[in-house]
C-alpha cells in the first residue's frame, strides 16, 4: 500500500520536483504535470537562483581549502 501512495496513487499529494529550489507548490500526483507545463519560467529563475547561490558556496569553499593548504605547509 505504500509503495503505491508514493509511486502511483493519483490522489496522494506530492511536492513539485523543484522543492529543493524553493518551489512551494504541492498537489495531488495528477495535477502536478498541470502544474510544471504552466510554470517553467518560474521553474528556471527558481533553478538559476539554485545555480547562483551554490556557485558562490564552492567559491567560498574553494578559498577555504586553498587557506587550508597554505596552513598545512606553513
Amino acid at each position: 500500500m505504500q509503495l503505491h501512495l508514493e509511486n502511483e496513487c493519483t490522489k496522494y499529494e506530492i511536492s513539485c520536483p523543484f522543492a529543493d529550489s524553493q518551489c512551494t507548490f504541492k498537489s495531488v500526483r495528477s495535477e502536478m504535470a498541470k502544474h510544471l507545463k504552466e510554470s517553467p519560467g518560474l521553474h528556471l529563475n527558481l533553478m538559476c537562483k539554485t545555480i547562483f547561490v551554490q556557485k558562490k558556496q564552492m567559491t567560498i569553499m574553494g578559498e577555504i581549502v586553498e587557506k587550508q593548504k597554505e596552513q598545512l605547509v606553513s
